[in-house]
């Protein structure tokens, strides 16, 4: 399911949640261990350095809680194409043993995106995954552009940049390297109740296979900033095969705190959770809907999540030197 049917899920149906469970202090040991009664973390042999190169670019106190580690085969290539279309500002690099850069962090707004070359074994590119199970989704001030740039770059369209009911002016696509990304800005602030009206109405129109509504007539006002309230610059979304358990792990494991859900019956359609500052958005992979995969579907993903919290999260999550996978296939590093 695309990021768009899971927004307009989520407004249509959104079912209010309290927060999370807090986070249990505790070590963070390596290696297999315990999670979430009979869960477990396994750690993959991804080479310890990358903790160590990712504190170098960017130290965690200048992070959000998580941080996007994106693997890529040419980070050069990659950096170039976020400074062109997001207006990133490159950081720190590091070098590998050719010369050829590693590892470069880039600057969007409030966020810091982290680039990784791929190394062939754990460190994978989407193109040896097969795709990728995390979505970044980014806020700009002028989303027109960005996709125009985009394009010219040769990402590939998935939604169309349009209006969204919610008040964002939205387009999804895979970038160049194989990441998938939707890219907004927000555009109108609007009172709950007429974004509930809209996403009936459009709702409602999709069933019928009739053209999206004008909601030109309900324009809300204009808004205070190019990024929804709560989210900032740079937000992850993952795809995961149990939803609904994922968010018990998170919460913990993670102390994330629950925003919504819409899980009829046991399929999670849509999640949003904060783990510190963060927002994560949370589904289930619904081939037969023509959502994305998980990463057990693909066989591995090429996102490394580096999650810093001001507390020690859980003692059954991973330690601080290599990536471990989280019982559904995603790629944690702890610091």
């Amino acid at each position: 399911m695309s990021s768009l049917s899971c927004r307009m899920r989520l407004v249509w149906m959104t079912i209010s949640v309290a927060a999370g469970a807090g986070l249990t202090a505790g070590g963070g040991g390596c290696g297999s261990s315990q999670i979430a009664g009979s869960e477990r973390l396994e750690t993959v042999g991804a080479p310890t350095s990358l903790a160590q190169v990712l504190e170098a670019l960017v130290p965690a106190s200048e992070r959000h809680t998580i941080t996007p580690c994106l693997v890529v085969a040419d980070v050069t290539r990659a950096v170039e194409f976020y400074r062109q279309v997001y207006g990133a500002e490159p950081q720190a690099s590091s070098r590998g043993p050719d010369g050829m850069t590693a590892a470069q962090a880039v600057r969007i707004e409030d966020a810091v995106v982290v680039l990784v070359r791929a190394d062939g074994n754990e460190l994978r590119a989407p193109e040896q995954v097969g795709g990728s199970p995390v979505a970044l989704h980014i806020y700009v001030a002028d989303v027109d552009r960005a996709w125009a740039a985009a394009a010219k770059a040769g990402a590939t369209l998935k939604v169309p940049l349009a209006d969204m009911f919610w008040g964002d002016r939205f387009v999804e696509y895979v970038d160049p390297f194989g990441h998938r990304v939707s890219v907004a800005t927000h555009i109108e602030d609007l009172a709950a109740e007429t974004v509930s009206e809209r996403a009936a109405a459009w709702t409602a129109a999709m069933a019928a296979g009739q053209p999206a509504p004008d909601f030109s007539a309900t324009r809300g006002v204009k808004a205070s900033s190019v990024r929804a309230p709560g989210f900032h610059a740079v937000e992850v979304q993952l795809v995961v095969d149990g939803g609904v358990r994922a968010l018990a792990t998170y919460a913990a494991s993670l102390g994330a705190g629950e925003i919504s859900r819409i899980a009829p019956g046991d399929r999670l359609f849509h999640a949003e959770m904060t783990i510190g500052d963060s927002r994560l958005l949370v589904s289930d992979a619904m081939p037969e809907m023509g959502s994305e995969r998980s990463p057990t579907q693909l066989g591995g993903s090429p996102v490394v999540l580096a999650i810093h919290l001001e507390r020690a999260p859980a003692a059954d999550w991973p330690g601080t030197t290599t990536p471990a996978k989280d019982p559904f296939g995603h790629l944690w590093l702890a610091d």
